[in-house]
């Protein structure tokens, strides 16, 4: 399992606006780019934030990746998805 590959792709989607159009279009063609296991990608799919923290990957990353993709000021919904799942 790579937790460089879950934290690469998450880190481009926030900061290219090429992989993040193409997040946005199809996350798992996006995903087909990166080294990652089926487990990291259904990880991803889901959005399983507690699950993916247990793996390895940074919380700041994935707070940071959540507003990027779903826009700024989406902390209480962050939130509530980490309460929720997983």
């Amino acid at each position: 399992m790579s937790v460089n590959g879950i934290e690469r792709a998450i880190w481009l989607a926030t900061t290219s606006d090429d992989a993040r159009a193409a997040y946005l279009a199809d996350m798992g063609e996006y995903l087909n780019r990166f080294r990652i296991t089926a487990e990291e990608r259904e990880l991803l799919l889901s959005w399983k934030l507690k699950a993916l923290i247990a793996h390895g990957v940074n919380p700041g990353l994935l707070l940071g990746a959540f507003s990027a993709i779903h826009g700024r000021g989406k902390r209480t919904e962050y939130l509530q998805v980490m309460a929720e799942n997983e």
